[in-house]
């Protein structure tokens, strides 16, 4: 009889692992059931809407995470099914980031760093267990990830994979639009500098690119009667940004914007998320976003152009935040940090929108009894990536770039460029320490493989010195 081969120790690892992350979700569900529905999530009042009524009302935010919504929803609906699929979404999601270290040589204990990370990661399970997004476009951006890493072996069925995925990523968040045009020049690049054939390898990623992007916007204009790959008040969110510096002293606005210059001095002004959604000029003169978009585009590029300067101060003092979240001027509705992406201790908050959607789509929603979340509260105080930690994990990525090559090295780039891009298209418009959760996953395989391969090159180092002293002559001296 044949003896069963016992599991190595990674296997085990993994599977515990594994095991931990899954027990984690189920608590979630079991204790704070059926979702996050307080104001941190109220996002998911609009994604739930457009799931119930049409695609149609959904203008605000694109429309992938709504379709998926709908498509659960046929399955079964009610709302604690919807996020149990997307707590296993999140275990997948860290199963294919452990391949994708894997795929890159690094041995398989090395791929359970990042995999903890997303399975044992506390923001992780926060944004799973809530009406949002992210629940969506983080397995699918691992997915992407991990047919762009396929690529580096040849062939032309993974970049074809990983071009459609690629595309697939701007339908759930408008941070997903470079996306595509990352991963063609990555697979340009890569492909070139290693040897492997290139054209048909870029011809049908990007074929599967442009078919994809057609397809969500023509799917938009089915539903809403205008062809585009962005929400209607996409020029609002950039006009957000530029309020909060813009002097017209300094330029001359275009034609029909002079309403929007504001006499409040810079320094007293709030930050971008009130001219958004709130108030100031543009709310005045044109009331709802997503009216008069293209004039306030126009003064939002005209004010940039002008103040360049004034424009990195407001994106680098976001980018400073997502480090150091009190860093600058306190100001009303301004960056919003980690403490926003917290289960709440005590009585879980209960955004009536939100609960007015989710009741309207899922039947009703309770409010949630006292201390329903004071475990996970206090496990994610622990058990979070904050700031420095994701800092550190990228510095140690792109020191292990360094040290990488062939191959290696064009996984790490791939990885760290998707990360980095993640990290510093939403500063263009504003940031929230809510966008940088989706890339701790990238940010920390490129980390792990890159600390694997600088400790090699250590030992390396010591072997070369090691076996030079045993070769080396000894010198004795004589007593006269």
């Amino acid at each position: 009889m044949r003896r069963l081969r016992r599991p190595s120790p990674t296997s085990i690892a993994f599977g515990g692992l594994l095991a931990a992350g899954a027990a984690l979700r189920v608590y979630a569900m079991v204790a704070y059931s059926p979702a996050v529905l307080s104001a941190q999530a109220h996002d998911g009042a609009a994604y739930v809407g457009a799931a119930r009524r049409g695609f149609a009302t959904g203008n605000y935010e694109p429309a992938g995470y709504p379709a998926f919504l709908r498509v659960v929803h046929a399955v079964r609906s009610e709302l604690a099914f919807t996020i149990s699929v997307q707590h296993a979404m999140g275990l997948a999601t860290g199963v294919l980031l452990f391949l994708i270290v894997r795929r890159l040589g690094a041995p398989g204990w090395v791929g359970l760093a990042p995999a903890a990370v997303v399975w044992l990661g506390g923001d992780q399970v926060f944004l799973e267990h809530a009406p949002m997004s992210e629940a969506l476009f983080t397995p699918l951006l691992a997915a992407t990830l991990y047919a762009g890493i396929r690529c580096l072996e040849g062939g032309w069925r993974w970049p074809l994979a990983a071009g459609a995925l690629s595309a697939a990523l701007l339908s759930v968040r408008t941070v997903g639009l470079p996306l595509p045009v990352v991963m063609l020049a990555w697979l340009a690049a890569s492909r070139w500098r290693t040897h492997r054939p290139l054209r048909l390898a870029l011809a049908v990623a990007l074929g599967a690119a442009l078919v994809v992007t057609g397809a969500y916007g023509t799917a938009r204009q089915q539903a809403s009667g205008r062809w585009s790959l962005v929400p209607v008040h996409s020029g609002w969110v950039l006009y957000a940004r530029a309020a909060e510096f813009a002097n017209c002293r300094d330029f001359t606005p275009p034609r029909g914007t002079a309403v929007l210059c504001d006499r409040t001095p810079p320094s007293r002004r709030p930050g971008a998320s009130y001219y958004l959604w709130r108030g100031g000029p543009a709310y005045e003169a044109f009331g709802d976003p997503a009216t008069h978009n293209g004039d306030v585009r126009r003064f939002a590029l005209a004010a940039i152009v002008h103040q360049p300067l004034d424009y990195l101060g407001v994106a680098g003092t976001d980018l400073v935040r997502y480090v150091v979240p009190v860093f600058g001027r306190e100001r009303a509705h301004d960056f919003v940090g980690p403490e926003d992406v917290l289960f709440q201790s005590g009585k879980p908050g209960l955004d009536w929108r939100l609960r007015v959607a989710a009741s309207a789509y899922y039947g009703p929603v309770k409010q949630q009894r006292v201390g329903a979340a004071d475990g996970l509260h206090a496990y994610q105080r622990v058990a979070r990536v904050n700031g420095w930690e994701l800092f550190a994990l990228l510095i140690t990525g792109l020191a292990g770039t360094l040290a990488a090559q062939g191959r290696v090295r064009w996984g790490l780039i791939l990885l760290l460029a998707v990360g980095l891009e993640l990290l510093l298209i939403p500063l263009l418009t504003f940031a929230e320490w809510r966008y940088a959760v989706p890339a701790e996953g990238p940010i920390a395989c490129a980390a792990a493989v890159g600390a694997w391969l600088l400790v090699q090159r250590v030992r390396r180092g010591r072997m070369v010195v090691s076996e030079k002293t045993r070769g080396a002559p000894i010198l004795r001296t004589e007593r006269s």
